[in-house]
């Protein structure tokens, strides 16, 4: 791992950059200092604003995290990355019964299979440039979601896989990230109030620049952090109920902050 870790003057890669948390990344780099920050989208298109935005300093790439050939492609291509932003992911907020084995490969292709690709494409890339790799995760991937099995079981297998990236490459910087209810299009159906991605994006690259393994970057999340370390043997038994409870404390603390409000 790095002995000192810093963004300035440095390359990034951010997946899923044309909106929400990914767009929040790019934003957030360039804020502090990024030389260069590599804009990863299914449609190119969508990052004009984006490029407009940030001039020479953003650049666009087309990456659809299910074409391998577009990630080998990126990988061969983006020889000067030094952080790297798995970022792009997609919900599935179906009950298991009610899943299909279609979408749940789907699923599975974007949230772990296309992150497998980026570190295979980029390895050796982040470890010549004793570099970093950012895995943005979500709480389901510490403890279940009940009517979002599979994403859930995507998270946590892409936790895993981060795990073992910290293992196989001791050159390159690791942190995990588990936001919370963040006030993005993939949660806008949820009416309770959400932290805004700008925020996520900031404590994400804090806890990166830190040195921490594992990122909790919201109040939802750190309530997951502090259940996981406090209420171990009750996740064992019933992570659902504990789930619950935490979604509980959540919304009473938000309450007591801002008692008429549940918007995002």
């Amino acid at each position: 791992m790095p002995d000192q870790l810093t963004i300035q003057g440095k390359n990034a890669l951010v997946t899923g950059a044309n909106r929400g948390l990914g767009a929040a990344l790019v934003d957030a780099l360039i804020e502090r200092g990024a030389a260069k920050v590599y804009c990863g989208a299914r449609d190119p298109s969508a990052l004009s604003g984006m490029l407009h935005c940030h001039g020479a300093r953003a650049q666009a790439v087309q990456l659809d995290m299910t074409k391998e050939a577009q990630i080998r492609d990126a990988g061969a291509r983006l020889d000067d990355v030094d952080l790297l932003i798995s970022n792009a992911g997609v919900t599935y907020m179906t009950p298991l019964m009610e899943t299909t084995l279609e979408h749940s490969r789907l699923v599975m292709e974007t949230n772990f299979f296309g992150p497998l690709q980026l570190i295979y494409a980029f390895a050796e890339t982040l470890r010549r440039r004793r570099g970093g790799f950012i895995y943005i995760l979500s709480l389901a991937g510490q403890l279940p979601a009940r009517g979002a099995e599979i994403y859930s079981a995507s998270k946590a297998a892409g936790a895993m896989l981060g795990h073992g990236a910290r293992g196989a490459l001791p050159e390159v910087a690791v942190s995990l990230v588990y936001p919370g209810l963040m006030d993005t299009d993939m949660m806008a159906a949820t009416p309770l109030v959400k932290t805004s991605p700008r925020e996520v994006a900031n404590r994400s690259l804090d806890g990166w620049l830190a040195g921490q393994v594992s990122v909790f970057p919201d109040l939802h999340a750190e309530f997951t952090r502090d259940a996981l370390v406090s209420q171990g043997r009750d996740i064992l038994e019933d992570p659902f109920s504990v789930m619950g409870q935490i979604g509980a404390r959540y919304v009473a603390a938000r309450a007591a902050v801002s008692p008429a409000g549940t918007a995002g």
